[in-house]
């Protein structure tokens, strides 16, 4: 039987649902009573899996309880990993425990995630292969308990680092060093649950030369309202310098560009399936270089690039401009790749007063890819959003940021086609 964390689990909760309702009913007359505690649990679980979910439903619902019975001068994690190993030991199930580090997320008063030097888990040998079970971590906050039963092991090593010299037990394909752990971006749980991950940068702490790129994966689509929030040592807040932009359905790219040299926090957060806002990840940015003008970004703005209200309209676009660009002449000229020939519509807004200038963008459609042109009259910042037909209705998948260097001179020839030509 190989170290293999590949998790036998397949559904959300709904699955354990029945079993956890009659774990978190288990009378506590038979807290003192292993065997009787078993014999009440196979009574709805059958299979292997379901009777570890079982005890580990148990254990965190009674950690206080199971704390309290146990001698103080054991470790809280210590108690709950024991009794999970001599409830696993009379269903005939073999588990062990494994010491190590675990990282948590910090205040905003320190440098980095707090790290625990005891901290203390099970593995679980289920189908043929070793898999994790943490009842400290599951018992901690109800939003993630689910995490913590059967995670994948390549996102539980981001929090979780075995002290076994045996490096097997972190059961990833890739074992990975203390050194790596210790510098690796800390991802929340409730991120990791819903699929979210930091596809770079790598390292937590950062040398930026004047700007850098953190690309946030989304997979299953599921992360809303995403902000980000760079912070000075002293405790100021320069969002102006951050522009966010999701590159497609799926992606989100950060760019940050500290105004002077220094130590800077960025923490990304954001709203995933639930109405309150989230910590994702936090890096620190050592800014080494600055450049000689850093641009502020409008701030009633949060992101721009794709929409994600219309995934499936969007999928009609095969890439994705640069979100932000700059335009020395006042004239901006861009191209989308399509799947088809697609009815577009343009519209322009300059950001300095919010007006609308829709007569100086205008639009064309081959069965390959749509143009995109603008005449900016003035210096500042633009929006230029592209809106696809579909039937009767405009929708609206793309918003681009355009930076206008100076105005336009009077004798700028007009477009040479119409944006309204697709609307009559």
């Amino acid at each position: 039987s190989g170290l293999n964390g590949d998790c036998p689990r397949v559904g959300a909760e709904d699955k354990f649902s029945t079993v956890d309702e009659h774990a978190r009913k288990a009378p506590t007359s038979l807290m003192t009573s292993d065997q009787d505690l078993i014999t009440y649990f196979c009574r709805e679980s059958k299979d292997d899996v379901n009777k570890i979910r079982a005890i580990y439903i148990w254990i965190i619902s009674n950690r206080r309880h199971l704390e309290e019975l146990a001698k103080k001068e054991r470790k809280e994690g210590e108690i709950l990993a024991e009794k999970f190993i001599s409830l696993t030991k009379i269903v005939g199930i073999q588990s062990k425990m494994i010491t190590g580090l675990h990282k948590a997320p910090s205040n905003q008063s320190e440098s980095g995630p707090t790290v625990c030097g005891n901290h203390c888990w099970n593995v679980v040998h289920l189908a043929g292969k070793w898999h994790v079970v943490d009842c400290l971590c599951g018992a901690s906050d109800v939003s993630v308990e689910s995490f913590y039963f059967l995670p994948d092991p390549e996102q539980f090593i981001n929090s979780h680092f075995p002290l076994d010299i045996d490096q097997s037990w972190q059961l990833v394909r890739n074992p990975i060093s203390l050194e790596e752990f210790n510098q690796a971006p800390l991802i929340s749980e409730i991120a990791m649950v819903r699929g979210v991950s930091l596809s770079s940068p790598k390292s937590r702490i950062m040398n930026v030369h004047q700007s850098l790129d953190c690309t946030i994966k989304d997979p299953r689509a599921v992360l809303t309202d995403i902000a980000v929030v760079l912070s000075s040592e002293d405790g100021l807040i320069h969002n102006e310098f951050v522009f966010i932009s999701r590159t497609d359905v799926n992606t989100y790219v950060i760019n940050a560009t500290p105004p002077f040299a220094g130590n800077f926090r960025l923490t990304v957060q954001g709203k995933l399936s639930t109405t309150r806002i989230e910590t994702i990840t936090e890096l620190v940015l050592l800014c080494v270089s600055v450049k000689k003008r850093v641009k502020k970004f409008p701030k009633d703005y949060e992101t721009w690039g794709i929409e994600p209200k219309f995934p499936d309209i969007v999928q009609d676009l095969c890439d994705v401009p640069r979100t932000f660009q700059e335009v020395k002449d006042g004239r901006l000229d861009c191209s989308i790749s399509t799947r088809t020939k697609l009815e577009v519509y343009a519209s322009l807004k300059w950001l300095g007063d919010g007006r609308t200038l829709d007569d100086h963008v205008g639009t064309e459609s081959t069965p390959s890819r749509i143009r995109l042109k603008s005449v900016l009259p003035k210096k500042g910042f633009y929006r230029v959003c592209l809106f696809l037909r579909r039937t009767e209705l405009l929708y609206p998948v793309l918003y681009l940021l355009v930076y206008n260097k100076k105005e336009v001179s009077k004798d700028t020839p007009r477009l040479g086609y119409s944006n309204m030509e697709v609307l009559v």
